[in-house]
């Protein structure tokens, strides 16, 4: 299962990286920290955190995606 589709925790893994990167569809504009953490009702700390994790498991899932191309 991929780490986007998930719901419930994921979800807001999802949300977090998406406005920071400026991948949602309302402003395609990457947020800052501060601003991510506001419009999803979460402290600055607790969204960096989010991200973080989200980074990680992307990156697992895509290294995982090259290693079977090999």
């Amino acid at each position: 299962a991929h780490w986007v589709g998930m719901g419930g925790h994921h979800q807001k893994v999802r949300e977090v990286v998406l406005l920071r990167f400026g991948l949602d569809t309302q402003s395609s504009q990457p947020r800052t920290l501060e601003e991510t953490a506001n419009i999803l009702g979460l402290s600055r700390e607790r969204a960096r955190q989010i991200e973080s994790l989200g980074l990680v498991r992307f990156q697992r899932e895509l290294f995982g995606v090259f290693a079977g191309l090999r």
